[in-house]
């Protein structure tokens, strides 16, 4: 009884044995697989990268790998090295290459001993531009450069998000435009363009030559605006003939009110006694040149054009001033002169008293039957010439070049035939002599000139067949002699008696 429950708990054992194996197999199971190529550095920093450069191993399995029987090889080049050490399970090895590793690219091999001979398990291919802290990297979706990560899983650089400025000329960073600004069809932030002075802006009056010194200040050059709207002067220029550049930079506040005044006030920027001035505006320009200026004298304009003033008004209508040859004040106690009458006022440089004339910026309209000319800013009659030409003579017509009358030419069906022995020029539409006669002695002489030419090619074939003809004889004079003396034997025998 004994002995039967021994064996029976043998066989439970066994059994129990035999269901639970699987499940201990299944525990201690283990993967190994060859080594891959995971990395390639081939760009270290310095001149020197030698010692520096390596290509690194994964080891995917989970047993340690023996990396004797392996080598890492350049294809097609005599550059390889053997491989020793452990390659530990799931880990990375960077092996430091004895052969240089080309920066512009090559190929890479992996290779196995078996049986004797290497054989290729891996090959990867790199590319050139990798930088010195990148390298060539193995992900999941191909090979591509990353940060180099010596013994280390490979990692991707995370890509920096840029804020994008479409507008780099502002110092802020904008996504969309500014205000003023526009992105052009090539993608470039520039200014709204504006109609820069656009106006009717002219010079008013201006002070060249003031007492005392020009660089202490003193000169000036008024622009009046004519128009009843704003007068904007950015974009403008104002020059003179003493300057190359402006005379001032005009800004977006610089406005002249509708019939208003705008002065710029200088130091020693206009020539004194003679020169010009020019305002520039986008589709005109003011010119005024002067001479013969004495120091203090003003020019201001007027109705009927440029006068010399002694009286300044900057910002004020301009006014002209008469000197009165026949006034002149007394000087009263301590010196003090009369005050000038009404209408009048003293010139300090004189002392003499001048009429004082306003006059307010502008042009006078033209006459009935006048307009003002654009060039010259005067008026002068409209021309009816045109209007009153008077009509041409029966049989005539008015040319419209020349805007005279001329005869009016015959139709061609309308031109009398030529005389008998003339013939009409298609060219020149009048008569002239047929040449007939010329027309026959031409033909004649041509027919001379073909026959003169047949008569000298059959000269010249003659001479050509007399010269083949005696080459040829001379040239078988010796064949010709025996045949002539064998006729001539013939001949003989055939007249002797028998």
């Amino acid at each position: 009884m004994l002995k039967s429950n021994k064996t029976l708990l043998l066989v439970l054992a066994i059994v129990l044995g035999l269901l639970l194996s699987p499940i201990s197999v299944l525990a201690t199971e283990t993967t190994q697989s060859l080594p891959a190529i995971n990395e390639i550095y081939p760009n270290a920093p310095g001149s020197s990268e030698s010692g520096f450069e390596f290509i690194e191993l994964k080891n995917a399995s989970t047993q340690d790998i023996d990396l004797a029987g392996f080598q890492l090889k350049i294809k097609d080049k005599n550059k390889q090295m053997s491989l020793g050490g452990v390659l530990p399970a799931s880990g990375f090895k960077a092996i430091i290459t004895t052969f240089s590793l080309v920066n512009s690219g090559e190929v890479v091999q992996l290779q196995q001993l078996q049986n004797g001979e290497w054989i290729t398990i891996e090959e990867v291919s790199y590319g050139g531009n990798a930088p010195e802290d990148q390298s060539w990297s193995y992900f999941e979706d191909g090979w591509q450069l990353a940060p180099m990560t010596q013994d280390l899983p490979n990692i991707k650089e995370q890509a920096e998000v840029e804020e994008v400025d479409v507008c780099p000329i502002t110092p802020s960073i904008d996504d969309v435009a500014p205000e003023g600004y526009e992105i052009t069809d090539q993608g470039i932030c520039q200014l709204i363009p504006l109609e820069l002075c656009d106006n009717q802006v002219k010079i008013n009056e201006f002070l060249s030559d003031p007492v005392g010194l020009e660089s202490e200040g003193g000169e000036f050059i008024e622009l009046y605006n004519p128009s009843d709207s704003v007068a904007p002067l950015l974009g403008c220029h104002l020059k003179t003939s003493k300057s190359s550049s402006d005379v001032i930079t005009f800004t977006e506040n610089d406005i002249i009110q509708p019939y208003g005044y705008f002065v710029v006030n200088l130091a020693d920027k206009i020539t004194n006694a003679s020169g010009n001035i020019t305002f520039i505006a986008s589709e005109r320009e003011d010119f005024v040149s002067y001479s013969a200026l004495r120091e203090g004298e003003d020019l201001s304009l007027f109705a009927n054009g440029w006068e010399v003033t002694d009286k300044l008004t900057p910002n004020q209508a301009n006014e002209l001033v008469i000197l009165s040859e026949e006034e002149i004040e007394s000087v009263q106690d301590e010196g003090a002169p009369l005050p000038c009458s009404e209408g009048k006022y003293r010139n300090p440089a004189t002392g003499r008293c001048k009429n004082i004339v306003t006059a307010e910026t502008g042009l006078a309209d033209c006459d009935p039957g006048e307009y003002r000319s654009a060039e010259t800013n005067r008026c002068r009659k409209v021309s009816l010439a045109t209007a009153s030409l008077a009509p041409c003579d029966v049989g005539q017509e008015r040319s419209p070049t020349t805007n005279r009358c001329r005869k009016i030419q015959s139709s061609s069906d309308e031109v009398k035939p030529c005389k008998d022995g003339y013939e009409r020029n298609a060219e020149t539409n009048r008569c002239r002599k047929v040449a007939s006669i010329t027309g026959a002695s031409t033909l004649a002489s041509a027919d001379d000139a073909t026959s003169g030419k047949t008569k000298i090619d059959t000269r010249i074939i003659a001479i050509a067949m007399a010269l083949i003809l005696g080459y040829g004889i001379y040239e078988y004079r010796t064949d010709l002699a025996r045949l002539f003396s064998r006729i001539s034997t013939k001949i003989s025998r055939k007249n002797s008696p028998d």
